[in-house]
């Protein structure tokens, strides 16, 4: 994850794709829930730094509400959460898509994107 993070802030998102799908699938294989929501919440920042703050809403409202997620990270999802200017409707939908229950549907739908290699929405 740390790796996808890193070639992603030096805009190698072919790079940064691999790194995160490979974290996202090991961490889903050995059920680390931790590490699976914070994969998920670093996707969720390049989503937002790429123009896609729909894609990015779930997972940072399950990382900023998942009480197995570390406290740095949890701040880090609601200030991210905060410059979205969700409406209402926006918030309640991804709440919905990121409730704690949804983690592996918010992990298969990101791994499906990541292996796509779709730079949009899917």
């Amino acid at each position: 994850n740390l790796l996808g993070r890193s070639s992603a802030a030096s805009g190698q998102d072919e790079q940064a794709r691999a790194f995160f799908a490979q974290g996202l699938r090991s961490a889903r294989t050995i059920h680390d829930v931790p590490r699976l929501v914070t994969g998920l919440a670093y996707l969720a920042e390049l989503h937002l730094e790429r123009g896609r703050p729909r894609q990015a809403a779930a997972p940072l409202l399950l990382a900023a509400n998942h009480a197995r997620v570390e406290h740095r990270l949890k701040v880090t999802a609601r200030r991210h959460l905060q410059r979205l200017h969700l409406s209402a409707e926006e918030r309640a939908q991804a709440e919905a898509e990121g409730g704690p229950e949804r983690l592996d549907a918010l992990a298969s739908a990101a791994l499906a994107w990541l292996e796509s290699g779709s730079s949009t929405s899917g």
